[in-house]
């Protein structure tokens, strides 16, 4: 009897060791990230699907769309980051709406926002990456095309 009990035992360790070299071989454990973590792994490689994440997309021009704005007046920007368990995530939308009721509703959801300053200063592109910590409003226009959206900012509102 003690014969065989040493051998199950033996056989337990083995099988578990098998199982920790498996998940051991398989990559790094699982886990729940937050939303700032994610932003910040999609910021330090390049998210899926999206190349030059932090840059301006292939389709969008550094300089502002001609033709009337789509909209004129206070716009919040904010970003809805993709959850997901493993990096890279894949890159979130931002929503744009506007402040001011008395202009108007705007609201749009798009896959980059690209910031050009009135005074000519350089563009800044967001592309899967949060926008001013917890969004940002500014007063300034608003061209979208397609799944861009160029505003040019003539103020910053609040913080």
């Amino acid at each position: 009897m003690n014969g065989s009990s040493d051998h199950r035992r033996s056989f337990h360790f083995f099988a578990a060791f098998a199982v920790a070299a498996m998940l051991m071989a398989a990559g790094p454990a699982l886990r729940i990230v937050t939303p700032v973590e994610a932003a910040t792994t999609c910021i330090k490689m390049p998210c899926a699907g999206a190349k030059g994440a932090a840059k301006t997309s292939a389709g969008a021009a550094e300089e502002l769309p001609s033709g009337a704005p789509d909209f004129s007046g206070e716009l919040r920007m904010s970003y809805s980051p993709i959850m997901c368990f493993k990096a890279p995530c894949p890159p979130g939308s931002y929503q744009v709406r506007s402040l001011a009721s008395d202009r108007g509703k705007f609201s749009r959801k798009v896959q980059a926002i690209v910031l050009h300053p009135a005074n000519g200063g350089a563009s800044e592109t967001f592309r899967g990456r949060y926008i001013g910590g917890r969004g940002l409003s500014v007063e300034g226009d608003i061209w979208v095309e397609e799944t861009v959206a160029h505003v040019l900012v003539r103020a910053k509102i609040g913080d």
